[in-house]
């Protein structure tokens, strides 16, 4: 099998509807549904699409949860297009400490 794709997500955690988890009958695992929209044209930060939940109902359009991003298409590494998508602000942690306030 060969990847043709990867595309990087990011979901804002405090979003997500712990409701919608549920346990496989067979393993006991627990899964979370959701879906990834690939857009024609990248976003104001440079994002390729947007992470939704999928809340059961198809006739009902999930909370978005956070961007998606292509970052290499049949193996080709996606070029960053630096003067289009701002910098991101580092987090305030500097993401090296832990972070306690994780909603789970």
């Amino acid at each position: 099998m060969a990847i043709t794709q990867i595309i990087r997500c990011s979901i804002e955690a405090s979003k997500v509807d712990r409701n919608l988890f549920y346990k496989a009958p067979k393993s006991g695992k627990i899964y979370f549904n959701f879906s990834v929209l690939l857009k024609d044209e990248k976003g104001k930060y440079g994002d390729d699409g947007m992470i939704i939940q999928n809340s059961g109902d198809p006739n009902v359009k999930g909370e978005i949860l956070g961007n998606a991003k292509i970052v290499e298409r049949n193996g080709q590494q996606q070029q960053q297009q630096q003067q289009a998508a701002p910098q991101a602000k580092k987090a305030s942690n500097g993401w090296d400490e832990p972070v306690d306030d994780i909603p789970f």
